[in-house]
């Protein structure tokens, strides 16, 4: 898919990766980008920034809460009638906070899923859409025992939830549509750093430069081969994490 004239949700975009992530699409020619997040303050900020750097009616903050649906589907329904298109999804936005199970369960899993289903309600060529890619950040957390369980098995669940889907949901085959999985190593922003003052000072991970990051999400919505796959994000690279095929895992545990 060619940026040029697209229109993009990004959430979790006031800051942080999903801030670098609008601030590409822009450069590449997005027509719109829609900044959601809960943080007034520094939505409305990177909405001032973008739009000095990038000229007027080319993105836009929407106040929105992610783990409440109604916030979530009017965010989407605000972007589709101003625009009436929608190209680009990238469920970004989440939280690393090991106290606060329930909220991070809600943000970093079930947001993602509610985000594909809106997807699919405006870009599946089933429902009338033009077809389109919705990228899911996840984290090398979700493939590895990590520190912060709760919140790397939300991520361990995006990361399943981007392979399955084209698997058992038309949408993703012949509805035009593809979903890729994004790993991220350790960023260094605000939410990979309340994750790793848990570790001692000897253990801290490898920062990877956020440009090189999002040369990943780039490279997803350009390479419309990309389906169903998980890319990691380190220092190694922009990567294609390989797993055991479903072949290999019924022959091994005798499933079938």
């Amino acid at each position: 898919m060619k940026i040029e004239g697209t229109v993009a949700i990004v959430t979790g975009a006031a800051q942080g990766i999903g801030k670098a992530i609008t601030d590409r699409l822009l450069k590449h020619g997005a027509r719109w980008v829609s900044i959601l997040d809960v943080d007034k303050r520094l939505g409305k900020a990177a909405e001032e920034e973008l739009t000095q750097k990038y000229g007027p009616d080319r993105v836009g903050f929407i106040w929105c809460d992610i783990a409440y649906l109604e916030s979530l589907t009017d965010a989407f329904d605000e972007t589709y009638k101003k625009h009436k298109r929608l190209d680009i999804v990238v469920n970004n936005a989440a939280i690393q906070d090991e106290s606060q199970w329930d909220a991070t369960v809600m943000v970093n899993y079930l947001a993602v899923v509610r985000g594909v289903r809106l997807a699919k309600k405006f870009m599946s060529t089933e429902n009338g859409g033009q077809g389109g890619v919705v990228i899911n950040t996840a984290s090398c957390n979700g493939l590895r025992r990590a520190w912060v369980p709760v919140y790397a098995s939300t991520k361990a669940a995006v990361i399943t939830l981007s392979r399955c889907l084209p698997e058992g949901d038309t949408a993703f085959t012949k509805g035009g549509m593809r979903v890729v999985a994004v790993c991220p190593g350790y960023v260094d922003t605000v939410l990979g750093n309340s994750g790793n003052v848990l570790l001692p000072p000897e253990n801290q991970p490898n920062p990877v430069p956020m440009e090189s990051v999002v040369d990943a999400y780039i490279q997803i919505v350009e390479d419309d081969s990309m389906n169903g796959v998980v890319i990691t994000a380190t220092l190694t690279g922009n990567n294609e994490y390989h797993f055991k095929s479903n072949e290999e895992i019924d022959k091994e545990l005798n499933l079938f």
